[in-house]
């Protein structure tokens, strides 16, 4: 039921959170064997990197696909970009090149980090986050998820939320989650 849920809920949220090492979420129903699709989140706009050698690893380890996704938000919203600034430019060219753009950066992205081949697969999104990352695994019927959280707790938690928190709460598939080494701030 709806208490039962809540309860699991948090305390798997809570857990994605204050783990120290890699979380694999389950829902009830279960995951489907074998894995032969992962879909890997990637978070361009800060180089999220440190998932793709184990993607890697996991794709040839199970002869699996992968797909590796960048979900970008649409232009429009930001607020220096308007249409009155692009007069000569038609909202669906703008469109087909921000995600011809965004895919190309994911894909450069990701080939610094490993050898790219044909089991690889790029998609840039539009939309929200974690709505995007679900809907993509559920329309190409993806096996599982593989990203990365900030493990954000307190106040930063609270009003940022968690894109992993919220993908492992909807998600149609098992979730693994794993958090990012911190970041040595530069002198």
């Amino acid at each position: 039921g709806g208490v039962s849920r809540l309860l699991i809920g948090s305390v798997a949220e809570r857990t994605l959170r204050e783990a120290k090492h890699a979380v694999l979420t389950v829902h009830e129903d279960g995951g489907s064997l074998p894995i032969r699709r992962i879909v890997v989140p990637v978070d361009v706009a800060h180089s999220d990197l440190e998932g793709l050698p184990r993607a890697e690893k996991l794709r040839a380890d199970l002869d699996a696909e992968l797909d590796f996704v960048y979900v970008f938000r649409d232009p429009q919203r930001l607020p220096i970009v308007t249409w009155k600034h692009l007069p000569s430019v038609k909202p669906a060219e703008f469109y087909d090149h921000a995600r011809k753009r965004a895919r190309e950066n994911l894909e450069a992205l990701v080939a610094e980090r490993i050898a790219v081949g044909p089991r690889h697969h790029f998609h840039a999104i539009m939309g929200v986050p974690h709505d995007e990352i679900v809907r993509h695994a559920a329309e190409t019927k993806a096996d599982l998820i593989l990203m990365s959280t900030h493990g954000r707790t307190g106040l930063a938690h609270t009003f940022l939320g968690s894109v992993a928190e919220r993908v492992v709460r909807s998600a149609p598939c098992p979730v693994w989650t794993f958090h990012r080494e911190p970041r040595e701030e530069s002198a």
